[in-house]
């Protein structure tokens, strides 16, 4: 499964192109006093947000036509999330394991194997994305951001890699239709994901 959007059934319906940016978004109020005394507060929030181009595959052009136009603004698209390093592959196997129950608002969790600092992954009962901040080799303890939007069981399945997947909105500076090129190639033109919270 390589980086795109995709159908609930796993069908490819279009590629993201490069340059890709990835953007979090963490509401943060900062303000400096007469004394120049910088105050920062941040909201307990945080999502991803994605912009790029799409880019056409095996003609599923067609299918995320229809599903643009079925979806709209409306309804999240199933995106694979793109990695840090994605030329690289790290790791042979895509899952691992949550040691200890970690609990909403936890920043840290146990998990088993080896993972990279800079990997993004989710948790199986839940599809918010997280990134792992620091190295872990044959398990032990992950510290992760954000923190974590809801309980996560001993036991859950960590997916990493390929399997990084989560539910974005479309945003609605988004173009909703496609550009014909020469009259046989289309464009999407830039897309602009948010990530569902």
């Amino acid at each position: 499964m390589s980086y795109g959007v995709y159908d609930e059934s796993g069908n490819k319906l279009l590629g993201l192109s490069t340059p890709l940016i990835l953007r979090s978004n963490q509401p943060v109020y900062a303000s400096d006093s007469l004394s120049l005394k910088r105050s920062v507060a941040k909201r307990p929030v945080q999502r991803w947000e994605i912009s790029c181009e799409g880019v056409k595959f095996n003609g599923g052009e067609r299918y995320f036509f229809t599903e643009l136009m079925a979806k709209g603004f409306t309804q999240a698209y199933k995106l694979t999330f793109p990695q840090l390093n994605p030329a690289r592959p790290i790791f042979t196997e895509s899952t691992h394991n949550v040691g200890n129950t970690a609990i909403a608002g936890a920043s840290t969790l146990s998990i088993s194997g080896t993972i990279e600092q800079g990997s993004f992954v989710r948790f199986g009962n839940h599809t918010k994305i997280y990134v792992i901040l620091n190295d872990i080799t044959n398990g032990g303890i992950a510290q992760i951001y954000p923190p974590l939007i809801q309980e996560v069981p001993s036991g859950t399945t960590m997916y990493y890699e390929q399997k990084t997947f989560g539910y974005f909105y479309l945003n609605t500076d988004s173009i909703q239709g496609i550009t014909y090129e020469d009259g046989m190639l289309c464009n999407f033109g830039k897309l602009n994901f948010l990530e569902k919270v």
